[in-house]
């Protein structure tokens, strides 16, 4: 490592030296950071990318980009709509001053499948405008600290990279397993695990991981032999650990305070993270030298795919708690007490990531008014997307919402994702549905080719029963997006983005044949790679044979390649009598009289399926079902076999999700109605 940022600094020395650093998790970007620091101090001006996750991590590179540029006078041009121009000005003037431009990448600008289409689309054009206006400043020294090497998703800042350098991941030192000192009360789990090494030595992170998951409950004999297999691989990477991590968050009591823990973004000294999480005193070691790791100025930082992984335990219901909005209330506070500024115009350069992430926390505390957002003013689109975006995922305040998207709108007039998250959030307000209309198609109209934007507006038309409408909109969509029908037939991505929102809104206003329709544009082929689009097949096939039929006699989850055949689970033999007939049912009714099975005939039985039915005394059931308890809307096999003998066999756990709407989304899908009735609306602040 210390050879490497050696090197580094060997190949910045001349004018318009251009370095590529590139290495994994764990592989000590950071530290040779640090070393060229102490080997040209003050000459560094670093911009640290937050994670692309967030809505303003664009406006989070640009505003330290302007700030670093700027010789002691507001430099924020860059935070309007940028340009090639407005950022050839400030690697000008950072060239005139001889500094040395380091751009530290977070992981998640290399993994735009893995964020909404406009926020991966918003950072490929930053990308993309930063790498022409590095080649406009020719003599300008620059550094970039990424993950993976540049041909990748980042390429268009490396194409004048003269020098390229892999920092390997190291192998952990010798010496590290006979010291347990550094573990403090992890030491016992630290025994154990390096116990089970037998001689093997994975990398510091990995180490730490598999001691932090011994620490939360997992069997250090297994960590350890998964350990011993990722170095008999040579393994590198933190995944498999990873999903071990998983299911222990999900029953672990201090979870949700590891959770809130991961809302920093930037590493922050112990007793501020302490203070902004005070419940982390119980874990602190686990923070501190598992999950966790201290910089040499006694920062402390989660490891990213960790904070990734603690992230990800509350993502299903996005809402948060007010315990949560406690914890970012504090992270605002600590970083207020850091950077000291009110506007963006007085900053100084080491106090322009306290200010964003000040701001960052500020949007996710739930404290704004309504008198405080209707008079926002905020530097660039993307502070308004972060706070809107709290208001309504976390907040579900969708009324203020809608206003601070309004806001931005107002502001930066061709803004699309301001446009079509203010038409959004009234949407789930219930308010001004012709406001709604207008918003989503001018979201469309500025951004024609953004998926999501198309794939809303139909599913509005269609919950709107403006059929019609919406068939226009979805034939117009495909005009724009997939005129030769390459998208989707390419991967499940581009149909898990517009047709299935499409087939599920005809579903939920039971046009089945619209539905059906729809989905017979996506190709087979394509559907069998999806588990979403399969399950999606499987509810629209149930909907189609309650049409045939009147009821439901399978569960939505089977495929319908599954239908209509033997269950394997049903045996064509029982106590010694060959099978029959067998028929798919529902028990549609149970009560003290006894129960109501209604069923289908086989293919082989019927060729034109009927629904029949049968009365079932409680003593039958039991005989046929071997004891199992009856329950309403169970779906289960009715076999026949030689001598009247029958059996009752219920199909084993869903093969797939079904992807039925919630009680809950039930409900609000007559939102108009609840507004109507003057029930609906979220308390606002």
């Amino acid at each position: 490592m210390r050879r490497k940022a050696e090197q580094a600094a060997e190949f910045l020395m001349p004018r318009g030296s251009f370095v590529w650093l590139y290495g994994g998790q764990g592989a000590g970007r950071d530290v040779v950071l640090e070393a060229l620091q102490a080997r040209f101090p003050n000459q560094l001006a670093v911009v640290r990318a937050a994670p692309l996750t967030s809505p303003d991590a664009v406006a989070h590179a640009r505003l330290q980009l302007a700030i670093l540029a700027r010789e002691g006078k507001a430099s924020l041009e860059l935070l309007s709509d940028s340009t090639v121009e407005s950022l050839t000005s400030s690697l000008e003037r950072l060239q005139e001053r001889d500094r040395i431009l380091v751009l530290r990448m977070h992981p998640s600008w290399e993994e735009p499948g893995s964020v909404e289409q406009t926020l991966s689309d918003r950072a490929a054009s930053l990308i993309r405008q930063l790498g022409l206006a590095l080649r406009s400043v020719p003599f300008l020294r620059v550094l970039v600290l990424a993950g993976s090497h540049r041909r990748d998703v980042l390429r268009d800042l490396g194409h004048r990279a003269q020098h390229e350098l892999n920092l390997a991941v190291p192998e952990l030192d010798a010496r590290a397993l006979e010291d347990d000192a550094p573990w403090n009360s992890l030491r016992d789990d630290f025994r154990h695990i390096r116990d089970g090494l037998a001689g093997c030595r994975p990398t510091p992170p990995q180490l730490r991981l598999g001691v932090a998951l011994a620490s939360l409950g997992d069997s250090p004999a297994d960590v350890a032999r998964l350990l011993r297999s990722l170095v008999s691989q040579e393994h590198t990477q933190l995944e498999p650990l990873i999903r071990r991590l998983r299911p222990l968050l999900a029953r672990h009591a201090h979870a949700p305070a590891l959770r809130r823990a991961a809302f920093a973004r930037f590493a922050l000294p112990w007793d501020k993270l302490l203070s902004a999480v005070p419940a982390l005193t119980d874990v602190a070691d686990l923070v501190r030298v598992g999950l966790g790791y201290e910089t040499n100025d006694g920062r402390v930082r989660l490891s990213e795919p960790v904070r990734r992984a603690l992230l990800a335990e509350g993502a299903q219901d996005e809402r948060l708690s007010r315990a949560d909005l406690d914890t970012h209330a504090r992270f605002e506070q600590t970083w207020a007490q850091m950077d000291g500024a009110l506007t963006p115009e007085l900053l100084e350069p080491q106090k322009v990531i306290p200010w964003l992430e000040k701001m960052h926390h500020r949007a996710h505390t739930g404290g704004y008014t309504r008198e405080q957002l209707t008079t926002l003013d905020l530097p660039a689109p993307e502070f308004y997307w972060d706070l809107g975006r709290a208001l309504s995922r976390e907040q579900e305040r969708f009324e203020d919402a809608a206003m601070v998207y309004r806001r931005c709108w107002e502001k930066f007039e061709r803004d699309d994702y301001a446009h079509h998250y203010y038409a959004w959030n009234l949407d789930r307000a219930a308010l001004q549905p012709e406001e709604v209309e207008i918003h989503y198609e001018r979201a469309i109209t500025e951004r024609p080719h953004n998926v999501w934007w198309h794939a809303r507006f139909c599913t509005f038309l269609i919950h709107r029963t403006r059929f019609r409408d919406a068939e226009d909109a979805f034939r117009r969509a495909l005009v724009t997006l997939d005129p030769n029908e390459v998208q989707v037939s390419r991967d499940a991505r581009f149909a898990h983005s517009l047709h299935r929102w499409v087939v599920e809104a005809w579903l939920g206003v039971g046009e089945v044949e619209r539905a059906q329709e729809v989905l017979g544009l996506i190709p087979t082929e394509v559907v069998s790679t999806s588990n979403v689009l399969r399950a999606l097949a499987a509810r629209v096939a149930d909907a189609v044979e309650v049409l045939e039929l009147g009821e439901s006699v399978y569960p939505a989850s089977i495929p319908p390649e599954d239908r209509w055949r033997l269950p394997a689970f049903v045996p064509e033999e029982e106590d010694g009598r060959a099978l029959v007939a067998w028929h798919p049912g529902r028990l549609r009714r149970v009560d003290e009289a006894g129960i109501e099975l209604v069923y289908a005939e086989s293919p082989e039985q019927q060729e034109a399926r009927e629904l029949q039915g049968i009365e079932l005394s409680h003593s039958d059931w039991r005989k046929a079902a071997r004891g199992r308890s009856p329950q309403v809307d169970a779906f289960v096999i009715l076999a026949e076999y030689q001598g009247g003998l029958r059996r009752l066999f219920h199909w084993p756990s869903r093969p797939l999700d079904s992807g039925r709407p919630t009680v809950e989304e039930e409900l609000d899908s007559l939102r108009y109605v609840r507004q109507w009735l003057g029930t609906s609306g979220a308390p606002s602040a």
